[in-house]
């Protein structure tokens, strides 16, 4: 019943809805019906509209043409005027223009440029223009006031460039160099007051900031002028013409400025007749004038070329090269005659120095003279450059052979240094200046080599060659012992040489070692030559009597053991040869006083021992005979005494006088200078004394200006009043010290005793301080060892002291007269200063004690007293100590290291005797010939040599350690442990060798650790004072 009720509801519902749609239907349709009727209206408006404008257009389209022909016809006008204004101000600009250069450039140069281009600028527009019917007559009228223009303006250019083109000064160029490049006198003379050339002066002035100033060669205002003219110039084509000019006016001047500055033109043959000193004074100027020519004349010329021709590269560098061809050949030709003439050796310095500027402004000329144009210059200033290079190697070579080959047939007949080795020693130092030079010079011609090996190479085929040539000349001496003792002299003149120069660097320890070790076996070789023959007099060998004559036994009784008649034989013998040899070697000269003093010190440890030795023990036979004095003609000290003289060259008959031909096309005889241009005194200042200056000068300005001025005011005024006079001088002074001259008179007299007092006083306190300083010396406690023995500080302090002490010699000497009077002052001041010496020693023995080990004793005791001597001998103290005193010392210094020698290499030389070799049963043995023999066992050879190893190495670790800071002392301390190790154990290692018998045994190297070469080179390592921590093995 109720479901069909729902379903009339819904159909109600869905007619309403579709009522509402079909009346909003009816209005959009009404509504578009209308809208299309307003459309068709406005259509039907416009399209009216369309019309009518139809209409107009065709109505006004007449009046537009006209208006489109009047505008067409405005605008040809207004073109037509403006080209008329354009013509017409031309024509106004070329009249303006003419004008001006009718006027010419000197009243207003700026304006006649100005007028120039601007007729310039009509041409172009005439040109550009020519269909006016003027043109061609205005091109032809403005083209001819163009040339006339340009003609005008080269007369300009020459006349403004020759006005302001004048010569450089010298003052001037010099006041453009560094100051220590100028010179020192007057300018203006260039034969000895250029600056000088010298080369190592000219490195120390480089390493300071060295400024060139570029010299101002033409006013900068001028320069722009120039520069608009020459451009002018070249817009016009006039370019061959100014170049012309420019070089007309500037190559003279630029020469003219060389000559006032000194340089020559000179041909090759005027360098070969010039004499060695002019030329090399010559040379020196030249080195000079490069310098100055390139850095200051050529860069100010390049400077001026540059501004006047900037914009024009080609033309710049074409005039620069134009202008300065002339002088740089000038300057080249003679560098180029000096390297094309005769060589020889004192050439080479020069030629150097002139290589070094070459090359120190190959830079600059390589700068300066860029561009195609200056391609010639700079191809000639290297030529110069490399053939500079070549004759100086070749020089170089010449100076090699020459050495190797000098022929001086003068012997020096007292053994001394031989002129040729001094003078080729001089020569290879004063290489040595110039060795940055060389290395350059070595790689120019053998590129690819360390040039530091090649000079050492060439340095050492030098001393190799001069070393040749010594051999040689030694060979003219008959006695054998002067052959060594020439030898000796000569080398070690090289050696002391090289130690001291920049050699050493080049050439090395090793050279320097070996030959200190050829130069000891020289002085062996002397000494075992001189003196076998006198030895052998004081042998024991060959005193047995073979019958005939009386006898004694050695204690003097009669035996048939030992014949008084040969004893007094060898003495008579002994005698004459001791005089004999005295007489000699007495003239015979060793010039170093070290080696002097250690040859003779090395003569006397032979002699002297033995000769008391054989007084000793034959003595008494002779002096219980007649004229015991016959035979017994010295003492022992009296030998001493005679030993001293050996080696001075008292008593030569005649001058020495030697002569070197260095090669045989030249010779030269002054060694002494062998390049004076080079010689340079190395002047040390004087020793500072600290506050003595000052002293002096407080202690006397007031006596000596101000009392002195007092008193002869005084005595002015006062004049004979003498009495009033004193004593208005006194009571002006009072309060201040005097001395006896000004403060006279009784008036005085409290013055000058309050002045003598202090005197005294000051002397008393000195003389007190004085004792108590050598109180101090021998007490001195210091505890702290030096543990690696070098010298004690309380040796430095004291010799130091002493060295102080000598500044006031002639203050000590009046204070010592002051208190003991009549005494000789100096002997006094000798006695104190032997007693602080004495005292030092009494402390540095008692130092000395600290030490465990006896050989490092007897080394502490060697440096310290060694340093003592060498400081003796440099200082005032060795005129008052005396010669005495410092060879007792210096053999003293000896003994200690023979002591430390013996003491410390005893037991490794035991090593290597042969003494005990035998075997006493068990282990193989070989015969020393490497057959089985009883006589050697080869366990004791290994435990020998093991032995040896161990000792050996444990003193290469602590000697090593130790210190001996005297070089030479060094040096030769190793040398004697040498002389003694390495024969040894070159001699045990031969016989017991491991190709003949050991070899056979197992591992021969555990045994033989060490080649001979290794122990030397070993030793070398002694006595540096390093920390090592293990035995090298």
């Amino acid at each position: 019943m109720g479901i069909p009720a729902r379903r009339s509801v819904a159909g109600g519902g869905g007619l309403m809805a579709v009522d509402m749609l079909s009346d909003r239907a009816s209005q959009m349709r009404e509504a578009l019906v209308k809208s299309q009727s307003i459309t068709d209206n406005m259509v039907s408006i416009l399209g009216s509209f369309d019309h009518r404008l139809s209409a107009l257009e065709t109505a006004m389209r007449p009046t537009q043409i006209r208006t489109h022909a009047i505008r067409r016809a405005h605008e040809n006008i207004d073109k037509t005027l403006k080209a008329a204004e354009v013509i017409l101000s031309q024509f106004d600009l070329s009249r303006q223009a003419e004008a001006k250069i009718l006027k010419g450039p000197h009243e207003d140069l700026e304006s006649y440029l100005q007028a120039i281009d601007q007729l310039r600028n009509n041409i172009q527009f005439f040109s550009n223009n020519k269909s006016f019917k003027s043109s061609d007559g205005v091109l032809n009228h403005s083209n001819t006031l163009l040339a006339k223009a340009i003609s005008k303006l080269e007369e300009e250019f020459k006349q403004l460039l020759s006005s302001y083109s004048k010569s450089v000064e010298p003052e001037r160029l010099f006041e453009c160099l560094p100051n220590s490049m100028r010179p020192s006198g007057s300018p203006g003379d260039s034969g000895g007051k250029i600056p000088s050339s010298n080369h190592a002066d000219h490195q120390n002035s480089t390493t300071e900031n060295s400024v060139y100033t570029t010299p101002t060669l033409i006013p900068p205002r001028i320069l722009p002028l120039l520069h608009d003219l020459a451009q002018q110039m070249v817009q016009a084509g006039n370019q061959q013409q100014l170049q012309r000019t420019y070089r007309d006016i500037r190559s003279p001047v630029l020469e003219e400025s060389l000559r006032k500055l000194g340089v020559e033109k000179l041909s090759k043959d005027d360098v070969q007749k010039m004499q060695w000193e002019v030329l090399e004074a010559k040379i020196g100027n030249w080195i000079h004038f490069m310098r100055i020519a390139v850095k200051l004349l050529f860069a100010g010329e390049r400077k001026v070329c540059d501004q006047i021709f900037e914009g024009f590269d080609s033309l710049m560098d074409q005039c620069f090269a134009e202008v300065t061809t002339g002088s740089v050949a000038v300057l080249l030709s003679f560098g180029d005659a000096i390297a094309k003439s005769k060589r020889s050796p004192e050439k080479l310095f020069v030629l150097l120095d002139m290589y070094e500027i070459m090359r120190e402004l190959h830079t600059e000329i390589e700068a300066l003279f860029r561009g195609k144009a200056c391609n010639e210059i700079r191809e000639s200033a290297l030529g110069l450059t490399k053939r500079l290079a070549q004759t100086a190697q070749e020089t170089f070579g010449d100076f090699e052979e020459a050495v190797e080959k000098d022929a001086t047939k003068t012997a020096v007949a007292d053994g001394t240094v031989h002129p040729l080795t001094s003078y080729v020693i001089n020569y290879v130092k004063f290489l040595f200046d110039y060795q940055s030079t060389l290395k350059q010079l070595f790689q120019e011609f053998e590129a690819g080599d360390d040039s530091n090996s090649q000079l050492a190479a060439v340095t050492m085929r030098i001393m190799q060659a001069l070393q040749t040539n010594l051999d040689g000349k030694s060979k003219q001496y008959r006695d054998t012992s002067l052959t060594h003792l020439f030898l000796m002299n000569n080398i070690h003149y090289m050696v002391r040489s090289v130690r001291r120069s920049e050699a050493k660097d080049l050439l090395g320890d090793d050279w320097v070692q070996r030959h200190r070790r050829v130069v000891q076996q020289h002085a062996n070789q002397y000494k075992r030559i001189a003196w076998a023959k006198i030895l052998q007099c004081l042998s024991v060998q060959g005193l047995t009597s073979s019958g005939g004559g009386s006898s004694v036994g050695a204690d003097g009784g009669n035996s048939s053991g030992v014949s008084r008649a040969i004893i007094k034989d060898r003495l008579k013998t002994f005698n004459i040869q001791f005089e004999e040899l005295h007489q000699k070697q007495s003239q015979w000269t060793v010039p170093d006083s070290e080696l002097r003093e250690s040859l003779r010190l090395a003569v006397a440890e032979v002699l002297l021992p033995a000769y008391r030795s054989f007084i000793k023990r034959f003595g008494p036979m002779v002096e219980s005979g007649k004229n015991p004095q016959k035979y017994i003609r010295y003492t022992p000290e009296d030998l001493e005494h005679m030993l001293g003289e050996f080696f001075e060259g008292k008593t030569l008959n005649e001058p020495k006088q030697f002569s070197f031909a260095i090669s045989r096309t030249h010779t030269t005889s002054d060694f002494s200078s062998a390049r004076p241009i080079r010689l340079r005194l190395r002047q040390s200042g004087p020793p500072r004394r600290h506050h003595r200056p000052f002293l002096r000068s407080s202690k006397f300005t007031r006596v000596k200006l101000l009392f002195a001025g007092e008193r002869k005011v005084c005595d002015q005024i006062f004049e004979g009043f003498d009495s009033l006079m004193d004593q208005c001088f006194a009571e002006v002074t009072t309060g201040s010290v005097a001395i006896e001259a000004l403060f006279r008179g009784k008036a005085c007299n409290e013055i000058r005793e309050s002045a003598l007092g202090l005197t005294k006083r000051l002397a008393q306190t000195a003389q007190e301080t004085f004792g108590d300083f050598e109180e101090a010396v021998e007490k001195d406690a210091t505890k702290t060892a030096v543990a690696d023995g070098t010298v004690h500080p309380l040796t430095s302090y004291v010799i130091n002291y002493v060295k102080f002490l000598f500044d006031y010699q002639s203050t000590l000497k009046q204070l010592f007269q002051e208190f003991e009077a009549g005494d000789d002052s100096n002997s006094q001041l000798a006695a104190v200063t032997m007693r602080i010496m004495q005292a030092l020693q009494t402390n540095l023995d008692g130092k000395s004690k600290q030490y465990r080990d006896t050989s490092l004793t007897h080394l502490f005791l060697m440096n310290n007293i060694h340093y003592m001597v060498r400081s003796v001998r440099r200082s005032e103290a060795k005129d008052l100590l005396g010669d005495d005193w410092v060879q007792r010392h210096r053999r003293v210094v000896q003994q200690h290291a023979n002591q430390y020698k013996r003491i410390a290499w005893a037991k490794i030389l035991q090593c290597l005797s042969v003494q005990g070799l035998t075997s006493s049963g068990g282990g193989s043995s070989v015969g020393a010939d490497g057959g089985n023999s009883s006589g050697v066992s080869r366990a004791i050879i290994k435990d020998r040599l093991k032995t040896f190893n161990i000792q050996f190495e444990e003193l290469h670790q602590k000697q090593s350690q130790w210190t001996v800071p005297d070089s030479e002392l060094r040096e030769s301390l190793r040398l004697a442990v040498a002389e003694v190790l390495l024969p040894a154990y070159r001699s045990f290692i031969k016989r017991f060798w491991v190709g003949q018998w050991f070899e056979s045994g197992k591992n021969p190297q555990k045994y033989i650790r060490y080649t001979p070469e290794d122990l030397e080179h070993m030793l070398g390592e002694f006595f540096e004072g390093k920390t090592l921590n293990e035995p090298k093995r």
